[in-house]
């Protein structure tokens, strides 16, 4: 139990020194977008179990950060996809 605890506060640590305006729950977003390009804030909202408004935030604060770009789907225009950008690819390649 103490291992993963030092686990996780070497990957928090690591988070912060790439960027201290990233928290956890928005790099967990940022991860999933990288793992799922092309995923829809729906499904995002399903895989991270936190509400809409919540990953609206953090799709947001991930855009603002130049991370992620929103698009929208050819088939529905109600629907808004992300994909990393190349600094969010570049981003994860350092972790």
């Amino acid at each position: 139990m103490i291992q993963q605890i030092e686990t996780a506060e070497r990957f928090i640590t690591a988070i912060a020194e790439v960027n201290p305006r990233l928290e956890l729950q928005t790099f967990k977003h940022l991860v999933i977008i990288a793992k799922q390009p092309g995923i829809c804030r729906t499904q995002l909202c399903q895989k991270t179990g936190v509400s809409k408004g919540a990953t609206t935030r953090n799709v947001d604060k991930l855009t603002e950060l130049g991370y992620v770009e929103k698009y929208g789907d050819s088939k529905d225009s109600r629907v808004h996809r992300c994909r990393l950008t190349t600094k969010g690819e570049q981003l994860i390649g350092r972790l």
